[in-house]
């Protein structure tokens, strides 16, 4: 008698499941086939990179100025006198003014940057000079002369 009745209370549980499984199915069936296709299109939509905060106009309480133009004042080098350049070296070299210098060096507020066969290249005061080697400086004055 207890089999019997577990036997039924099992079959009344079996037949609910397949009740809400069928009528699931025939929902889903049809909410699917009743809907129009439903497209994505964007328009109409803000763009999200746009500011959702309003821009104030704000006026400026400093007055504006024309601004004046600071003369440039002409930079010299220093006078230094190239007598020599090893430049095919691993360790570039040149003699200015009789000290031994070399890349990174400084003399009279000039930084080295660079030593070559045409000359020496230095910074003085935020500005680039090229300072001819001794041999080029004899071509030029040839070439001058002719």
């Amino acid at each position: 008698m207890i089999n019997h009745r577990l036997r039924q209370i099992t079959q009344i549980i079996i037949l609910y499941f397949t009740y809400c499984i069928l009528l699931y199915s025939v929902y889903d069936i049809v909410y699917v086939f009743g809907k129009e296709e439903i497209g994505y299109t964007a328009q109409d939509l803000r763009d999200p990179f746009s500011s959702v905060i309003p821009e104030i106009a704000v006026e400026s309480p400093i007055e504006e100025r024309p601004v004046e133009k600071i003369p440039e004042i002409p930079v010299f080098p220093p006078e230094l006198n190239v007598q020599a350049v090893v430049w095919g070296s691993p360790v570039p070299q040149a003699v200015i003014n009789g000290e031994i210098l070399r890349i990174g060096d400084t003399i009279d507020g000039a930084k080295i940057t660079n030593i070559t066969r045409e000359g020496i290249d230095i910074i003085y005061k935020g500005r680039i000079f090229n300072l001819l080697s001794p041999g080029r400086k004899s071509l030029i004055e040839k070439k001058e002369e002719k």
